[in-house]
């Protein structure tokens, strides 16, 4: 049912056809109770578009959060996203800190394939995501200069006692494995 909270769009696909369907009934018998039952799904729509986008899900923080974290890569401000670190990550927190201080990165585009699977019932939550990406950075010494690199990344995240969902895990791979490995869910 959490999808919902989601996407809009099957909300508004339904409501508009339910609707029509009563507006056509309504337009061909005259009968007042069609029209009474086609404003009532409209008006259930529109309030169902508002609580999905006043409903932030798991899923959608989890999202937000890998965002906020590329963002950051991008503005290469490194110390701010490896503060996305869970506290018990002390190795997480490190890694990233020395792979990420030998670049000096101008975009970073989390490709469409995101996948996020959330893991309510782990203590604390648990989220795993995995998604392509693509990198345009540079080396200090020169050696690579506006090089775009395309890779696979994994990422466990674990919500934090405030709330927050924090890395716990990463890795990556050859972009590939993103094309490979897909499931449906």
């Amino acid at each position: 049912m959490e999808w919902i909270f989601e996407d809009p769009v099957p909300i508004i696909i339904v409501g508009g056809l339910t609707a029509a369907i009563l507006g056509g009934g309504w337009i061909q018998t005259g009968r007042n109770l069609l029209l009474y039952l086609m404003i009532a799904v409209l008006v259930l729509t529109v309030a169902l578009v508002i609580v999905e986008r006043l409903v932030v899900t798991p899923r959608e923080e989890v999202r937000a959060t890998l965002f906020e974290i590329a963002r950051l890569v991008e503005d290469n401000d490194i110390q701010a996203a490896v503060d996305y670190a869970h506290p018990d990550a002390r190795h997480i927190r490190d890694m990233a800190t020395a792979e990420l201080s030998l670049y000096h990165f101008h975009s970073v585009d989390i490709k469409r394939n995101l996948r996020i699977t959330i893991f309510p019932d782990h203590h604390p939550p648990r989220a795993e995501a995995d998604f392509n990406v693509v990198v345009m950075l540079d080396t200090p010494d020169g050696f690579l200069t506006q090089r775009r690199i395309p890779r696979f990344v994994q990422v466990t995240m674990l919500r934090d006692e405030d709330g927050r969902w924090r890395v716990s895990d990463y890795a990556h791979d050859t972009p590939q494995r993103g094309w490979t490995t897909r499931e449906d869910p």
